[in-house]
């Protein structure tokens, strides 16, 4: 009678359990506030300047093009999928962002009284940025839809369940049952 009960605590106290099964809504909110991280360290990569004098801080450019590249797939890797054909568009909108930037960069004359030289963008750049943020956006917006996959496929692949399982000798015992694709 004891290993009975000690059998249905067991069975009772280990969770009918996934092992470590994923959320939806765990990977969306990884996916989008890295996202959101990467959009605000570019727009305050123009906002801000080192003599908030009309610079373009070009170091937060590139980091926040090279994590605007990941951020978005976050929601995947905590499914446990690293590569994303939206990691792909997206890094070659970042390959072409920076080439617009650099390309198309320019020494002009601050907007002070003083005559000081800031660096800036001409108009080609704009168009440049204008076709890498759509690509960008599309690569995101790619890995957004998808993520459920992810998730799904992470969920699928194995579940442990306690269960009751005969013995060789004497009453029945307790264990667990895994299932999955290894």
């Amino acid at each position: 009678m004891r290993v009975a009960i000690a059998i249905l605590v067991i069975a009772l106290a280990a969770p009918a359990a996934l092992a470590e099964r994923k959320q939806l809504m765990t990977a969306q909110a990884f996916s989008g506030v890295g996202t959101g991280v990467s959009g605000a360290l570019f727009l305050t990569a123009f906002l801000l300047s080192k003599r908030n004098e009309g610079d373009i801080n070009m170091p937060l450019v590139y980091v926040s093009l090279g994590t605007s590249v990941v951020t978005p797939a976050l929601g995947h890797w905590y499914a446990g999928r690293y590569l994303t054909p939206g990691m792909g568009v997206r890094a070659a909108a970042a390959l072409f962002a920076t080439w617009g930037v650099v390309h198309y960069s320019q020494t002009q004359r601050c907007n002070t009284l003083e005559f000081k030289e800031c660096t800036g963008l001409k108009r080609e750049a704009i168009v440049v940025l204008g076709l890498s943020a759509i690509a960008f956006v599309g690569g995101a917006a790619y890995d957004f839809k998808t993520l459920h996959e992810s998730v799904d496929a992470y969920n699928a692949r194995f579940a442990i369940t306690p269960t009751i399982m005969p013995t060789t000798s004497g009453p029945p015992g307790a264990g667990l049952v895994l299932v999955g694709e290894f």
